[in-house]
Protein backbone atom coordinates (compact mmCIF):
# COMPACT_ATOMS: atom_id res chain seq x y z
CA UNK A 1 0.00 0.00 0.00
CA UNK A 2 1.33 3.71 -0.59
CA UNK A 3 2.64 5.67 1.93
CA UNK A 4 -0.15 7.76 3.54
CA UNK A 5 -2.83 6.10 2.28
CA UNK A 6 -6.21 4.59 4.00
CA UNK A 7 -8.35 2.03 2.63
CA UNK A 8 -11.95 1.61 3.65
CA UNK A 9 -11.02 -2.14 2.02
CA UNK A 10 -8.78 -4.39 4.00
CA UNK A 11 -5.32 -4.60 2.46
CA UNK A 12 -5.96 -8.62 1.85
CA UNK A 13 -9.34 -7.97 0.34
CA UNK A 14 -8.20 -5.44 -1.83
CA UNK A 15 -5.19 -7.28 -3.32
CA UNK A 16 -7.40 -9.95 -3.92
CA UNK A 17 -9.86 -7.96 -5.68
CA UNK A 18 -7.32 -6.05 -7.57
CA UNK A 19 -5.89 -9.11 -9.04
CA UNK A 20 -8.94 -10.73 -9.59
CA UNK A 21 -10.30 -7.79 -11.78
CA UNK A 22 -6.76 -8.24 -14.07
CA UNK A 23 -7.37 -12.32 -14.07
CA UNK A 24 -10.75 -11.69 -15.45
CA UNK A 25 -9.33 -8.98 -18.69
CA UNK A 26 -6.17 -12.21 -19.04
CA UNK A 27 -9.38 -14.57 -19.11
CA UNK A 28 -11.19 -12.71 -21.69
CA UNK A 29 -8.27 -12.31 -23.76
CA UNK A 30 -7.21 -15.94 -24.13
CA UNK A 31 -10.58 -16.74 -25.13
CA UNK A 32 -10.35 -14.28 -27.80
CA UNK A 33 -6.74 -15.16 -28.87
CA UNK A 34 -7.48 -18.97 -29.09
CA UNK A 35 -11.21 -18.40 -30.68
CA UNK A 36 -10.68 -15.20 -32.96
CA UNK A 37 -10.60 -16.76 -36.97
CA UNK A 38 -7.83 -14.01 -38.17
CA UNK A 39 -4.16 -14.92 -37.99
CA UNK A 40 -2.83 -11.29 -36.95
CA UNK A 41 -5.74 -11.47 -33.83
CA UNK A 42 -5.10 -15.59 -32.78
CA UNK A 43 -1.58 -15.77 -33.23
CA UNK A 44 -0.17 -11.49 -34.00
CA UNK A 45 -2.64 -10.77 -30.45
CA UNK A 46 -3.94 -7.52 -32.15
CA UNK A 47 -6.59 -7.33 -29.43
CA UNK A 48 -7.42 -5.73 -25.70
CA UNK A 49 -9.95 -6.50 -23.30
CA UNK A 50 -11.25 -4.63 -20.51
CA UNK A 51 -13.56 -3.90 -17.46
CA UNK A 52 -15.29 -0.73 -16.79
CA UNK A 53 -17.75 0.51 -14.23
CA UNK A 54 -21.17 2.17 -15.31
CA UNK A 55 -19.67 5.11 -16.23
CA UNK A 56 -17.39 3.81 -18.51
CA UNK A 57 -14.04 4.64 -16.12
CA UNK A 58 -11.25 1.74 -16.96
CA UNK A 59 -11.18 -0.64 -14.13
CA UNK A 60 -8.49 -2.83 -15.47
CA UNK A 61 -7.14 -4.54 -18.65
CA UNK A 62 -5.98 -7.74 -19.71
CA UNK A 63 -2.19 -8.12 -19.73
CA UNK A 64 -2.61 -9.87 -23.40
CA UNK A 65 -2.99 -7.94 -26.47
CA UNK A 66 -2.34 -4.29 -27.30
CA UNK A 67 -1.66 -2.08 -24.74
CA UNK A 68 -2.77 0.85 -26.79
CA UNK A 69 -6.11 -0.97 -27.71
CA UNK A 70 -7.61 -0.49 -23.98
CA UNK A 71 -6.61 2.66 -23.21
CA UNK A 72 -8.56 3.59 -25.98
CA UNK A 73 -11.22 1.29 -25.47
CA UNK A 74 -12.08 3.73 -22.05
CA UNK A 75 -13.35 6.56 -25.15
CA UNK A 76 -14.93 3.68 -26.65
CA UNK A 77 -17.39 2.16 -23.43
CA UNK A 78 -18.30 6.55 -22.91
CA UNK A 79 -18.90 6.97 -26.28
CA UNK A 80 -21.45 3.77 -26.41
CA UNK A 81 -22.76 4.92 -23.37
CA UNK A 82 -23.32 8.75 -24.60
CA UNK A 83 -24.61 7.03 -27.41
CA UNK A 84 -27.93 5.34 -26.32
CA UNK A 85 -27.95 6.69 -22.51
CA UNK A 86 -27.87 4.35 -19.50
CA UNK A 87 -31.36 3.06 -19.05
CA UNK A 88 -31.09 1.80 -23.32
CA UNK A 89 -29.38 -1.05 -21.97
CA UNK A 90 -30.54 -4.99 -21.18
CA UNK A 91 -28.96 -7.81 -20.55
CA UNK A 92 -27.98 -9.17 -23.12
CA UNK A 93 -26.89 -6.65 -25.60
CA UNK A 94 -23.70 -6.53 -27.17
CA UNK A 95 -22.72 -2.96 -29.16
CA UNK A 96 -19.98 -2.53 -32.22
CA UNK A 97 -18.20 0.27 -33.14
CA UNK A 98 -15.30 1.26 -35.14
CA UNK A 99 -15.27 5.19 -35.90
CA UNK A 100 -12.36 6.64 -35.06
CA UNK A 101 -13.64 10.19 -34.14
CA UNK A 102 -15.79 8.38 -31.64
CA UNK A 103 -13.47 5.35 -30.10
CA UNK A 104 -10.07 5.59 -31.54
CA UNK A 105 -7.25 4.64 -33.83
CA UNK A 106 -8.69 3.30 -37.52
CA UNK A 107 -11.38 1.47 -38.96
CA UNK A 108 -9.85 -1.77 -38.25
CA UNK A 109 -9.94 -1.70 -34.55
CA UNK A 110 -13.47 -2.64 -34.03
CA UNK A 111 -14.70 -2.63 -30.67
CA UNK A 112 -17.58 -4.66 -29.09
CA UNK A 113 -19.01 -3.56 -25.62
CA UNK A 114 -21.32 -5.16 -23.69
CA UNK A 115 -23.07 -4.09 -20.31
CA UNK A 116 -22.82 -6.22 -17.27
CA UNK A 117 -25.92 -6.47 -15.09
CA UNK A 118 -26.41 -7.72 -11.57
CA UNK A 119 -29.29 -8.31 -9.77
CA UNK A 120 -30.95 -6.89 -12.24
CA UNK A 121 -29.13 -3.48 -12.00
CA UNK A 122 -26.17 -2.45 -14.65
CA UNK A 123 -23.20 -2.21 -12.91
CA UNK A 124 -20.12 -2.00 -15.29
CA UNK A 125 -19.71 -2.65 -19.29
CA UNK A 126 -17.36 -5.18 -20.79
CA UNK A 127 -14.98 -4.52 -23.93
CA UNK A 128 -13.35 -6.59 -26.43
CA UNK A 129 -11.37 -4.99 -29.54
CA UNK A 130 -10.00 -6.65 -32.24
CA UNK A 131 -8.16 -5.63 -35.57
CA UNK A 132 -9.91 -7.12 -38.40
CA UNK A 133 -8.02 -7.54 -41.78
CA UNK A 134 -10.32 -6.15 -44.11
CA UNK A 135 -12.88 -3.49 -43.30
CA UNK A 136 -14.06 -3.10 -46.82
CA UNK A 137 -13.27 0.14 -48.80
CA UNK A 138 -11.69 0.53 -51.73
CA UNK A 139 -8.65 -1.65 -51.08
CA UNK A 140 -8.31 -4.85 -49.25
CA UNK A 141 -6.91 -4.68 -45.72
CA UNK A 142 -8.04 -1.01 -45.08
CA UNK A 143 -4.43 0.85 -45.06
CA UNK A 144 -5.55 2.76 -48.10
CA UNK A 145 -2.03 5.28 -48.52
CA UNK A 146 -3.99 7.31 -51.16
CA UNK A 147 -7.40 7.61 -49.18
CA UNK A 148 -8.15 11.43 -48.89
CA UNK A 149 -11.70 10.98 -46.82
CA UNK A 150 -12.38 8.34 -44.49
CA UNK A 151 -15.34 7.37 -46.32
CA UNK A 152 -12.95 5.69 -49.08
CA UNK A 153 -11.06 3.48 -46.08
CA UNK A 154 -14.11 1.24 -44.88
CA UNK A 155 -17.32 0.64 -43.29
CA UNK A 156 -17.42 3.31 -40.66
CA UNK A 157 -19.75 1.80 -37.86
CA UNK A 158 -21.41 4.23 -35.48
CA UNK A 159 -22.19 2.69 -31.79
CA UNK A 160 -25.11 0.07 -33.08
CA UNK A 161 -26.49 -2.81 -31.31
CA UNK A 162 -25.62 -6.18 -32.74
CA UNK A 163 -26.80 -7.98 -30.58
CA UNK A 164 -30.48 -7.05 -28.59
CA UNK A 165 -31.25 -8.86 -25.01
CA UNK A 166 -29.24 -11.38 -26.23
CA UNK A 167 -30.48 -12.38 -29.69
CA UNK A 168 -28.28 -11.34 -33.15
CA UNK A 169 -29.65 -8.35 -34.85
CA UNK A 170 -29.51 -9.86 -38.42
CA UNK A 171 -30.29 -6.84 -40.47
CA UNK A 172 -27.05 -5.46 -38.64
CA UNK A 173 -25.14 -8.17 -38.89
CA UNK A 174 -26.08 -8.64 -42.78
CA UNK A 175 -25.29 -4.68 -43.44
CA UNK A 176 -21.69 -5.48 -41.47
CA UNK A 177 -20.91 -8.73 -43.19
CA UNK A 178 -22.33 -7.93 -47.24
CA UNK A 179 -19.88 -4.96 -46.97
CA UNK A 180 -16.06 -6.71 -46.54
CA UNK A 181 -14.01 -8.99 -47.63
CA UNK A 182 -14.01 -12.65 -46.12
CA UNK A 183 -17.18 -12.42 -44.58
CA UNK A 184 -17.20 -15.90 -42.56
CA UNK A 185 -13.60 -14.94 -41.17
CA UNK A 186 -15.24 -11.19 -39.47
CA UNK A 187 -17.79 -13.52 -38.35
CA UNK A 188 -15.49 -15.71 -36.27
CA UNK A 189 -13.66 -12.74 -35.13
CA UNK A 190 -17.06 -11.02 -33.58
CA UNK A 191 -17.83 -14.01 -31.76
CA UNK A 192 -14.51 -14.84 -30.49
CA UNK A 193 -15.33 -10.93 -29.16
CA UNK A 194 -18.39 -11.70 -27.97
CA UNK A 195 -17.52 -14.81 -26.31
CA UNK A 196 -14.45 -12.69 -24.62
CA UNK A 197 -17.07 -10.13 -22.89
CA UNK A 198 -19.49 -13.13 -22.23
CA UNK A 199 -16.39 -15.12 -19.99
CA UNK A 200 -16.04 -11.72 -18.67
CA UNK A 201 -20.12 -11.42 -17.37
CA UNK A 202 -19.62 -14.80 -15.77
CA UNK A 203 -16.41 -14.22 -13.79
CA UNK A 204 -17.65 -11.11 -12.59
CA UNK A 205 -20.93 -12.96 -11.68
CA UNK A 206 -19.09 -14.97 -9.73
CA UNK A 207 -16.86 -12.03 -7.92
CA UNK A 208 -19.78 -10.12 -7.29
CA UNK A 209 -21.68 -13.29 -5.44
CA UNK A 210 -18.90 -14.26 -3.09
CA UNK A 211 -17.96 -10.65 -2.11
CA UNK A 212 -21.08 -8.51 -2.85
CA UNK A 213 -21.53 -5.60 -4.81
CA UNK A 214 -20.60 -2.83 -1.99
CA UNK A 215 -17.56 -4.47 -1.61
CA UNK A 216 -16.39 -4.94 -5.37
CA UNK A 217 -17.41 -0.90 -5.85
CA UNK A 218 -15.52 0.48 -2.83
CA UNK A 219 -12.37 -1.66 -4.15
CA UNK A 220 -12.76 -0.18 -7.63
CA UNK A 221 -13.34 3.39 -6.87
CA UNK A 222 -10.19 2.74 -4.14
CA UNK A 223 -8.36 0.86 -6.67
CA UNK A 224 -8.63 4.02 -9.23
CA UNK A 225 -7.78 6.38 -6.68
CA UNK A 226 -4.78 4.08 -5.40
CA UNK A 227 -3.66 4.52 -9.32
CA UNK A 228 -3.82 7.81 -9.44
CA UNK A 229 -1.98 8.53 -6.00
CA UNK A 230 0.71 6.44 -7.40
CA UNK A 231 0.82 8.33 -10.41
CA UNK A 232 0.79 11.54 -9.06
CA UNK A 233 3.86 10.43 -6.52
CA UNK A 234 6.06 9.39 -9.41
CA UNK A 235 5.44 12.53 -10.99
CA UNK A 236 6.26 14.78 -8.12
CA UNK A 237 9.85 13.11 -8.28
CA UNK A 238 10.62 14.51 -11.90
CA UNK A 239 12.23 18.14 -12.30
CA UNK A 240 9.55 20.58 -12.59
CA UNK A 241 10.06 22.75 -15.87
CA UNK A 242 8.73 22.55 -19.55
CA UNK A 243 10.56 19.85 -22.26
CA UNK A 244 9.87 20.42 -26.23
CA UNK A 245 10.74 17.49 -28.57
CA UNK A 246 9.51 16.71 -32.04
CA UNK A 247 9.89 13.87 -34.44
CA UNK A 248 8.26 13.46 -38.16
CA UNK A 249 6.23 11.53 -40.04
CA UNK A 250 7.79 10.29 -43.74
CA UNK A 251 4.64 10.74 -45.78
CA UNK A 252 0.76 10.50 -45.87
CA UNK A 253 1.38 8.78 -49.06
CA UNK A 254 -0.21 11.82 -51.55
CA UNK A 255 3.21 13.80 -51.77
CA UNK A 256 6.56 13.82 -50.52
CA UNK A 257 5.85 16.13 -47.51
CA UNK A 258 6.86 15.19 -44.05
CA UNK A 259 4.28 15.96 -41.09
CA UNK A 260 5.79 17.01 -37.65
CA UNK A 261 4.71 16.02 -34.21
CA UNK A 262 5.86 18.38 -31.56
CA UNK A 263 5.60 17.91 -27.88
CA UNK A 264 5.72 20.23 -24.89
CA UNK A 265 5.49 18.58 -21.68
CA UNK A 266 5.36 20.40 -18.51
CA UNK A 267 5.96 18.82 -14.91
CA UNK A 268 4.32 20.79 -11.98
CA UNK A 269 2.68 19.20 -8.61
CA UNK A 270 1.88 15.51 -9.41
CA UNK A 271 0.28 16.15 -13.01
CA UNK A 272 1.49 16.43 -16.75
CA UNK A 273 0.61 18.50 -19.10
CA UNK A 274 1.10 17.83 -22.53
CA UNK A 275 0.75 20.32 -25.61
CA UNK A 276 1.11 19.27 -28.86
CA UNK A 277 1.06 22.92 -30.34
CA UNK A 278 3.47 23.24 -33.10
CA UNK A 279 2.40 20.12 -34.60
CA UNK A 280 1.85 20.01 -38.43
CA UNK A 281 -1.87 20.78 -40.01
CA UNK A 282 -3.70 17.59 -40.73
CA UNK A 283 -2.79 15.81 -43.59
CA UNK A 284 -4.25 15.20 -46.99
CA UNK A 285 -3.58 11.41 -46.64
CA UNK A 286 -4.33 8.61 -43.59
CA UNK A 287 -1.66 9.52 -41.09
CA UNK A 288 -3.86 11.64 -39.06
CA UNK A 289 -4.67 10.89 -35.35
CA UNK A 290 -8.03 11.59 -33.16
CA UNK A 291 -7.37 13.35 -30.23
CA UNK A 292 -8.85 9.94 -28.06
CA UNK A 293 -6.28 7.80 -29.75
CA UNK A 294 -3.17 10.54 -29.05
CA UNK A 295 -4.73 9.92 -25.21
CA UNK A 296 -4.64 6.42 -25.33
CA UNK A 297 -1.02 6.44 -27.31
CA UNK A 298 0.62 9.07 -24.54
CA UNK A 299 -1.38 6.71 -22.13
CA UNK A 300 0.75 3.72 -22.99
CA UNK A 301 4.00 5.48 -22.12
CA UNK A 302 3.30 7.18 -19.21
CA UNK A 303 2.71 3.63 -18.21
CA UNK A 304 5.71 2.77 -20.03
CA UNK A 305 7.81 4.65 -16.99
CA UNK A 306 5.52 3.41 -14.36
CA UNK A 307 4.99 0.09 -15.09
CA UNK A 308 4.20 -1.74 -11.69
CA UNK A 309 1.37 1.04 -11.07
CA UNK A 310 -2.01 -0.70 -11.87
CA UNK A 311 -3.61 0.19 -14.83
CA UNK A 312 -7.16 1.99 -14.84
CA UNK A 313 -9.11 5.37 -14.89
CA UNK A 314 -7.31 6.89 -12.11
CA UNK A 315 -3.72 6.75 -14.22
CA UNK A 316 -5.53 9.08 -16.59
CA UNK A 317 -6.05 11.66 -13.65
CA UNK A 318 -3.09 13.56 -13.72
CA UNK A 319 -2.63 13.75 -17.78
CA UNK A 320 -3.60 16.82 -19.33
CA UNK A 321 -3.57 17.23 -23.18
CA UNK A 322 -4.40 19.95 -25.97
CA UNK A 323 -4.39 19.05 -29.27
CA UNK A 324 -4.73 21.86 -31.55
CA UNK A 325 -7.82 21.58 -33.76
CA UNK A 326 -7.46 20.79 -37.20
CA UNK A 327 -3.86 19.38 -36.95
CA UNK A 328 -2.33 15.75 -37.52
CA UNK A 329 -3.41 15.29 -33.78
CA UNK A 330 -6.75 16.18 -34.38
CA UNK A 331 -8.08 16.25 -37.83
CA UNK A 332 -11.97 17.78 -38.48
CA UNK A 333 -13.80 15.08 -40.03
CA UNK A 334 -14.03 13.37 -42.53
CA UNK A 335 -9.94 13.13 -42.78
CA UNK A 336 -8.84 9.78 -43.72
CA UNK A 337 -7.08 8.01 -40.58
CA UNK A 338 -6.06 4.33 -41.39
CA UNK A 339 -2.28 5.15 -41.25
CA UNK A 340 -2.77 6.31 -37.88
CA UNK A 341 -0.71 3.79 -36.64
CA UNK A 342 2.34 5.33 -37.31
CA UNK A 343 1.01 8.56 -35.59
CA UNK A 344 -0.03 6.82 -32.62
CA UNK A 345 3.42 5.46 -32.51
CA UNK A 346 5.28 8.97 -32.66
CA UNK A 347 3.36 9.96 -30.01
CA UNK A 348 5.44 7.90 -27.43
CA UNK A 349 8.33 8.66 -29.30
CA UNK A 350 7.85 13.02 -29.28
CA UNK A 351 6.77 12.35 -25.29
CA UNK A 352 9.57 10.27 -24.30
CA UNK A 353 12.18 12.17 -26.01
CA UNK A 354 10.88 15.44 -24.18
CA UNK A 355 11.34 13.21 -20.76
CA UNK A 356 14.75 12.24 -22.18
CA UNK A 357 15.29 16.01 -20.99
CA UNK A 358 14.38 16.00 -17.27
CA UNK A 359 15.19 12.02 -16.54
CA UNK A 360 17.75 10.58 -18.94
CA UNK A 361 17.72 7.47 -16.85
CA UNK A 362 14.32 6.73 -17.07
CA UNK A 363 13.30 6.75 -20.83
CA UNK A 364 14.30 4.43 -23.59
CA UNK A 365 15.91 5.82 -27.04
CA UNK A 366 13.43 5.75 -30.10
CA UNK A 367 12.24 2.37 -30.66
CA UNK A 368 11.33 1.52 -34.54
CA UNK A 369 8.60 3.30 -35.01
CA UNK A 370 6.80 1.41 -37.89
CA UNK A 371 4.81 -1.08 -37.56
CA UNK A 372 5.10 -1.20 -42.01
CA UNK A 373 1.53 -2.77 -42.61
CA UNK A 374 1.92 -5.16 -45.42
CA UNK A 375 -1.56 -6.05 -46.95
CA UNK A 376 -2.43 -8.08 -50.09
CA UNK A 377 -5.43 -9.63 -51.07
CA UNK A 378 -7.63 -11.39 -53.95
CA UNK A 379 -8.44 -14.72 -55.54
CA UNK A 380 -6.48 -17.56 -53.95
CA UNK A 381 -5.91 -19.72 -57.27
CA UNK A 382 -4.90 -22.70 -54.58
CA UNK A 383 -7.52 -22.84 -52.07
CA UNK A 384 -10.15 -21.39 -54.31
CA UNK A 385 -11.66 -18.14 -52.22
CA UNK A 386 -10.82 -14.71 -51.19
CA UNK A 387 -8.34 -13.63 -48.92
CA UNK A 388 -6.40 -10.84 -47.30
CA UNK A 389 -3.55 -11.24 -45.81
CA UNK A 390 -1.99 -9.04 -43.19
CA UNK A 391 0.94 -8.49 -41.60
CA UNK A 392 2.85 -6.18 -38.88
CA UNK A 393 6.65 -6.00 -38.56
CA UNK A 394 8.54 -6.29 -36.15
CA UNK A 395 11.63 -4.26 -34.98
CA UNK A 396 13.92 -3.23 -32.68
CA UNK A 397 13.78 -1.44 -29.18
CA UNK A 398 15.55 1.73 -28.46
CA UNK A 399 17.98 1.36 -25.87
CA UNK A 400 18.14 2.49 -21.92
CA UNK A 401 20.82 3.93 -20.13
CA UNK A 402 22.26 0.75 -18.99
CA UNK A 403 21.41 -1.75 -21.34
CA UNK A 404 20.88 -2.28 -25.19
CA UNK A 405 17.31 -2.51 -27.02
CA UNK A 406 15.27 -5.89 -27.62
CA UNK A 407 15.67 -7.27 -30.88
CA UNK A 408 12.58 -8.37 -32.85
CA UNK A 409 9.88 -7.13 -30.78
CA UNK A 410 6.42 -5.00 -31.35
CA UNK A 411 6.35 -1.48 -30.91
CA UNK A 412 5.67 0.04 -27.28
CA UNK A 413 2.38 0.65 -28.02
CA UNK A 414 1.20 -2.58 -29.31
CA UNK A 415 2.90 -5.35 -27.33
CA UNK A 416 1.76 -8.01 -29.27
CA UNK A 417 3.57 -11.00 -30.92
CA UNK A 418 4.48 -11.98 -34.64
CA UNK A 419 2.64 -13.77 -36.87
CA UNK A 420 4.49 -17.07 -37.58
CA UNK A 421 5.71 -18.68 -40.34
CA UNK A 422 3.89 -21.21 -40.66
CA UNK A 423 0.20 -20.22 -40.14
CA UNK A 424 0.88 -17.83 -42.88
CA UNK A 425 1.76 -20.33 -45.57
CA UNK A 426 -0.97 -22.31 -44.58
CA UNK A 427 -3.96 -20.00 -45.13
CA UNK A 428 -2.35 -17.79 -48.15
CA UNK A 429 -0.80 -18.34 -51.34
CA UNK A 430 3.02 -17.09 -50.10
CA UNK A 431 6.26 -18.89 -49.17
CA UNK A 432 8.08 -17.05 -46.40
CA UNK A 433 11.66 -17.15 -48.27
CA UNK A 434 13.44 -16.01 -45.14
CA UNK A 435 12.35 -14.03 -41.92
CA UNK A 436 15.54 -13.30 -39.85
CA UNK A 437 17.17 -10.30 -37.74
CA UNK A 438 18.34 -7.58 -39.92
CA UNK A 439 21.87 -6.91 -38.95
CA UNK A 440 23.50 -3.73 -38.92
CA UNK A 441 19.77 -1.94 -38.50
CA UNK A 442 20.67 -1.05 -34.44
CA UNK A 443 21.13 2.71 -33.58
CA UNK A 444 25.20 2.33 -32.24
CA UNK A 445 25.52 3.50 -29.08
CA UNK A 446 27.31 3.15 -25.66
CA UNK A 447 24.25 0.40 -25.33
CA UNK A 448 23.11 -0.20 -28.62
CA UNK A 449 19.42 -0.04 -30.14
CA UNK A 450 18.01 -3.74 -30.91
CA UNK A 451 17.64 -4.78 -34.40
CA UNK A 452 14.48 -4.86 -36.89
CA UNK A 453 13.72 -8.42 -39.17
CA UNK A 454 14.01 -8.95 -42.63
CA UNK A 455 11.17 -10.67 -44.55
CA UNK A 456 11.15 -12.45 -48.23
CA UNK A 457 8.20 -13.15 -49.28
CA UNK A 458 7.58 -15.07 -52.59
CA UNK A 459 4.08 -15.54 -54.04
CA UNK A 460 3.47 -18.90 -55.20
CA UNK A 461 0.30 -18.70 -57.22
CA UNK A 462 -2.12 -15.71 -58.53
CA UNK A 463 -1.92 -12.01 -59.30
CA UNK A 464 -2.75 -9.71 -56.72
CA UNK A 465 -2.16 -5.97 -55.46
CA UNK A 466 -0.69 -5.31 -52.68
CA UNK A 467 -0.04 -2.13 -50.16
CA UNK A 468 2.54 -0.94 -47.59
CA UNK A 469 1.69 1.51 -44.92
CA UNK A 470 4.78 1.88 -43.30
CA UNK A 471 7.02 4.81 -41.74
CA UNK A 472 10.86 5.21 -40.91
CA UNK A 473 12.12 5.50 -44.22
CA UNK A 474 12.76 8.82 -44.26
CA UNK A 475 13.57 9.66 -40.98
CA UNK A 476 15.48 7.42 -38.59
CA UNK A 477 14.83 6.39 -34.40
CA UNK A 478 16.38 8.78 -33.02
CA UNK A 479 19.59 8.08 -30.16
CA UNK A 480 19.54 9.61 -27.05
CA UNK A 481 22.87 11.32 -25.04
CA UNK A 482 25.02 10.86 -28.07
CA UNK A 483 23.73 7.45 -29.47
CA UNK A 484 23.12 7.41 -32.91
CA UNK A 485 19.75 6.61 -34.81
CA UNK A 486 19.02 2.93 -36.15
CA UNK A 487 18.71 1.92 -39.83
CA UNK A 488 15.38 2.82 -41.68
CA UNK A 489 12.39 1.05 -43.19
CA UNK A 490 12.63 -0.58 -46.60
CA UNK A 491 10.52 -2.49 -48.81
CA UNK A 492 11.64 -3.78 -52.38
CA UNK A 493 9.73 -5.34 -55.01
CA UNK A 494 11.88 -8.06 -56.77
CA UNK A 495 14.89 -6.92 -55.72
CA UNK A 496 18.07 -7.76 -57.19
CA UNK A 497 15.99 -8.86 -60.24
CA UNK A 498 14.58 -6.91 -63.44
CA UNK A 499 12.37 -4.66 -62.49
CA UNK A 500 13.81 -4.31 -58.68
CA UNK A 501 11.91 -1.57 -57.32
CA UNK A 502 12.00 0.15 -53.87
CA UNK A 503 8.98 1.40 -52.87
CA UNK A 504 7.67 4.17 -50.73
CA UNK A 505 7.05 3.95 -47.01
CA UNK A 506 3.18 4.18 -47.82
CA UNK A 507 2.33 2.59 -51.29
CA UNK A 508 -1.30 1.29 -52.38
CA UNK A 509 -2.21 -1.28 -55.59
CA UNK A 510 1.37 -2.75 -56.27
CA UNK A 511 0.60 -5.57 -58.73
CA UNK A 512 2.69 -9.12 -57.68
CA UNK A 513 2.37 -12.30 -59.46
CA UNK A 514 3.00 -15.70 -59.25
CA UNK A 515 7.46 -15.83 -58.71
CA UNK A 516 7.53 -11.93 -57.72
CA UNK A 517 9.72 -11.75 -54.19
CA UNK A 518 8.85 -8.84 -51.82
CA UNK A 519 11.39 -8.16 -49.32
CA UNK A 520 10.47 -5.99 -46.20
CA UNK A 521 12.94 -5.01 -43.96
CA UNK A 522 12.30 -3.27 -40.52
CA UNK A 523 13.88 -0.41 -38.73
CA UNK A 524 15.94 -1.17 -35.52
CA UNK A 525 16.26 0.90 -32.21
CA UNK A 526 18.02 4.35 -31.55
CA UNK A 527 21.19 3.65 -29.37
CA UNK A 528 21.90 5.56 -25.78
CA UNK A 529 25.48 7.16 -25.19
CA UNK A 530 28.44 7.37 -27.51
CA UNK A 531 28.66 4.21 -29.67
CA UNK A 532 32.85 4.87 -29.10
CA UNK A 533 32.44 4.38 -25.25
CA UNK A 534 30.51 0.98 -26.24
CA UNK A 535 32.82 -2.27 -24.60
CA UNK A 536 34.66 -3.60 -27.23
CA UNK A 537 34.21 -7.40 -25.69
CA UNK A 538 30.07 -6.13 -25.93
CA UNK A 539 31.14 -5.32 -29.83
CA UNK A 540 33.03 -8.92 -30.62
CA UNK A 541 29.76 -10.43 -28.87
CA UNK A 542 27.59 -8.65 -31.59
CA UNK A 543 29.66 -9.59 -34.38
CA UNK A 544 29.51 -13.67 -32.99
CA UNK A 545 25.96 -13.19 -33.34
CA UNK A 546 25.64 -11.98 -36.52
CA UNK A 547 24.14 -8.85 -34.75
CA UNK A 548 27.02 -6.21 -36.59
CA UNK A 549 29.65 -6.99 -39.24
CA UNK A 550 33.08 -5.80 -38.94
CA UNK A 551 32.88 -3.06 -41.25
CA UNK A 552 30.61 -1.25 -38.82
CA UNK A 553 31.92 -2.14 -35.89
CA UNK A 554 35.06 -0.14 -37.36
CA UNK A 555 33.10 2.64 -38.90
CA UNK A 556 30.40 3.09 -36.14
CA UNK A 557 31.78 1.74 -32.89
CA UNK A 558 36.03 2.25 -33.19
CA UNK A 559 36.65 -1.17 -32.83
CA UNK A 560 38.49 -2.81 -35.06
CA UNK A 561 38.54 -6.59 -35.27
CA UNK A 562 41.16 -9.17 -35.81
CA UNK A 563 39.53 -11.50 -38.39
CA UNK A 564 41.78 -14.07 -37.68
CA UNK A 565 41.00 -14.39 -33.80
CA UNK A 566 37.60 -12.50 -33.91
CA UNK A 567 39.14 -10.49 -30.97
CA UNK A 568 39.43 -6.46 -31.01
CA UNK A 569 43.05 -5.25 -31.59
CA UNK A 570 42.67 -2.99 -28.65
CA UNK A 571 45.86 -0.70 -30.03
CA UNK A 572 44.10 -0.22 -33.82
CA UNK A 573 41.02 0.23 -31.82
CA UNK A 574 42.82 3.15 -29.30
CA UNK A 575 43.75 4.55 -32.91
CA UNK A 576 40.67 4.47 -35.03
CA UNK A 577 38.49 5.76 -31.98
CA UNK A 578 40.52 8.79 -31.55
CA UNK A 579 40.39 9.21 -35.26
CA UNK A 580 36.17 9.01 -35.31
CA UNK A 581 36.59 11.19 -32.24
CA UNK A 582 38.21 14.31 -33.55
CA UNK A 583 36.39 13.80 -36.78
Amino acid sequence: MAKGRSLATDPITFEVLRNAFTSIGNEMGMVLEKSAYSVVVSEGMDFGTGLYTADGDMIAQGEAGIAGHVAAMQFAVKSVIEWYGKDDFQPGDAVIANCPFLTATHLMDVVIVTPFFYAGALFGFLGATAHWPDIGGMNPGGFSADATEIYQEGLRIVPVKLYSAGKPVRDVHSLILENIRVPDERLGDIRAQLGACRTGELRWTELLDKYGTDVVSNCIRELQDYSEHLLREEIRKLPRGSYTFEDWIDTDGTSTESFKVKATVTVEDGDLYVDFAGSSPAAKGPVNLPPNAVYSSLFVAVKAMYPDIPANAGCFRPLHIKTPEKSIVNPPFPCPVSGASELYCRVPDVFLGAMAQAVPEKVVAASYGSFNNFVMGGWDPIREHNFVLYIWGEGGWGALHDQDGTNAVIDLIANGKNEPVESLEARYPIRIERYSLRPDSEGPGRFRGGLGIEREIVVVAGEFNCFVAGDRAWHMPYGLCGGEEAEGNEVTLNPGRPGERLLSPRTSRIPVKEGDLILYRQPGGGGYGSPLEREASSVEEDIRLGYVSIERARERYGVVIDKATGKADLEATQLQRKELASA
